[in-house]
């Protein structure tokens, strides 16, 4: 494509840029009051009743009915990190427009241009 003209001047020239970052959220375990085995200052498993579901709010990201306080002196039945956190998905797009100061091309290896000859 040729880029010639006072057309190709004003509008040529412009580069799209971008980038996302997707991750998953960390494992995290539902945790309890150990109150139900005489252990005060420590916590304990919760036991799963349901499967839990995400609801996505910031306040309340899964639904706490999915979990109870276990029956006194019992473990709880949640495993360790069988419950996932929040992830995050963003996306950024960046143009930008190059510009040379006098005619001669921009080097995409070395990353200048030619000097500047008045």
């Amino acid at each position: 494509m040729a880029a010639i003209g006072l057309g190709a001047r004003i509008l040529g020239g412009w580069q799209l840029s971008g980038v996302a970052p997707v991750r998953t959220g960390a494992p995290f375990t539902v945790t309890t009051s150990a109150t139900t085995l005489n252990a005060p200052g420590s916590s304990q498993f919760a036991d799963r009743i349901a499967t839990p579901h995400k609801l996505g709010d910031l306040n309340q990201w899964y639904d706490r009915s999915a979990s109870a306080n276990p029956s006194a002196g019992r473990f709880g039945t949640c495993r360790p990190g069988n419950v996932i956190g929040v992830g995050l998905a963003n996306a950024d797009l960046a143009s930008f427009r190059r510009e040379t100061i006098d005619s001669e091309p921009y080097d995409e290896d070395s990353g200048h241009t030619s000097p500047l000859h008045l």
